[in-house]
């Protein structure tokens, strides 16, 4: 008996959420053994922290040249590339001797990461067949999960299983491989044959006419998630020892699981109350969790520093789902790829920018300077976007219908 087209829609749905916290966990896969690889093979902060920004960079590039390809290739051809991408990544992590091996992961892990989370998140809205409120805040949720995944089964195997530093990176290959034969059962085509005609160019960094209002809404949105999370990916393990005082990889990585698994609670919280009072609220949660982990680092008060984990998790799902559930819904499907990578475009810059210039901070004025550093960079970002959401009330959100058609207007000042 075959399945009915609703199953198949909600499984094309969830493999395509799979493969987008596959994506996160590949590239959060590195973060709590970052210490390891500083104290096993003498590296400095700037060195563990470039292995780190090494991957947002590439990303960047590949989202510059195919943003764009999962509007011509499929959905399904592109998730796949980009996870055999990752998995390659994977293995030169687990089998790496010494560091040159882990920036060509790192770098692998950047392209794959490129190639599925426009892709991916696209098919999140192609598939969706719940509210139309649920691919952005779900987009975060995976995002949240990938994090989560990666530190809590990182600390489990590096604190209790053999081989510390390559352990983690087996699993990871074993769940990419299962992730690749659900994508493998996606359809072809995209739905509605959607894909754009002509022949391919380079997406470049380009914006569908009629968005660039959305665009800078969301992507400054994302840029505060992004920048945000970097500090606790590039650079949290290290904080987390330093302000608690523990070498037990599973302690640090618990405290760090703790604040990633709240992503998930600031995209439900997003789910609720739509884009623009969600970017607003959590870029504003953002900021005081900033202010928080600044006064732990300058105090090395565990409190603090739990209050800028409980703080900064749910911001980062609120404005990530802010973000990108509003890029999902004002671009055409023929668009969409091409504009949510626009959007990650700008926040992993970000990303990679922040992380790597907090590690040549750290290294030569320490880990605390550093954090200050990050902590009031981010601020600003952070109140970019409360004023441009506050500032979108009355906004609209063109989503073409068809090329040459009318353009309906999707009003942003409900939120």
């Amino acid at each position: 008996m075959s399945e009915s087209p609703v199953v198949t829609t909600r499984r094309n749905f969830w493999t395509a959420a799979y493969a987008l916290t596959l994506a996160l966990w590949a590239s959060s896969a590195p973060s709590i053994i970052y210490p390891l690889y500083g104290a096993r093979w003498h590296l400095s902060t700037v060195v563990t922290t470039s292995i780190f920004a090494v991957y947002p960079l590439v990303l960047v590039v590949m989202l510059m040249i195919f943003g764009n390809v999962s509007d011509r290739i499929g959905r399904r051809g592109a998730i796949l590339l980009g996870l055999g991408f990752l998995l390659i990544g994977t293995v030169a992590f687990a089998v790496a001797p010494s560091v040159p091996l882990v920036f060509v992961g790192r770098v692998l892990q950047g392209i794959g990461v490129g190639l599925v989370i426009g892709s991916a998140g696209a098919a999140l809205v192609d598939y969706n067949p719940y509210s139309a409120r649920i691919p952005g805040p779900l987009n975060s949720a995976t995002q949240s999960a990938g994090m989560t995944f990666a530190l809590l089964v990182g600390s489990l195997l590096v604190q209790f299983g053999p081989n510390p530093l390559h352990l983690s990176y087996w699993v990871l290959a074993a769940a990419l491989l299962a992730g690749g034969v659900l994508t493998w059962l996606l359809p072809r085509h995209n739905p509605d044959a959607v894909e754009a005609r002509g022949p391919w160019r380079p997406q470049g960094l380009r914006v569908p006419r009629g968005l660039g209002r959305v665009y800078a809404i969301a992507g400054v949105s994302v840029c505060t998630g992004f920048g945000v999370g970097a500090v606790f990916l590039s650079m949290g393990a290290d904080v987390a020892q330093d302000v608690l005082g523990s070498s037990n990889v599973l302690v640090n990585g618990l405290t760090l699981c703790f604040s990633t698994a709240l992503v998930t609670l600031g995209a439900w919280i997003a789910s609720r109350v739509g884009t623009r009072r969600s970017i607003a609220a959590g870029s504003a949660l953002a900021i005081l969790g900033l202010v928080a982990l600044v006064g732990a680092a300058l105090s090395h008060t565990l409190i603090l520093f739990v209050v800028a984990c409980v703080c900064t998790g749910p911001s980062v799902g609120l404005v990530m789902a802010g973000g990108v559930g509003l890029a999902s819904a004002s671009a055409h499907p023929r668009h969409r790829a091409q504009l949510i990578s626009a959007v990650f475009l700008v926040g992993y810059t970000v990303q990679g920018g922040v992380a790597l210039a907090g590690g040549v901070i750290a290294t030569t004025s320490g880990l605390t300077l550093a954090i200050v550093w990050v902590a009031v960079v981010m601020s600003l970002f952070g109140v970019a976007a409360i004023v441009l959401a506050i500032s979108a009330r009355g906004v609209t959100a063109p989503s073409t219908v068809a090329e040459g058609a009318a353009e309906p207007t999707r009003s942003l000042s409900a939120g």
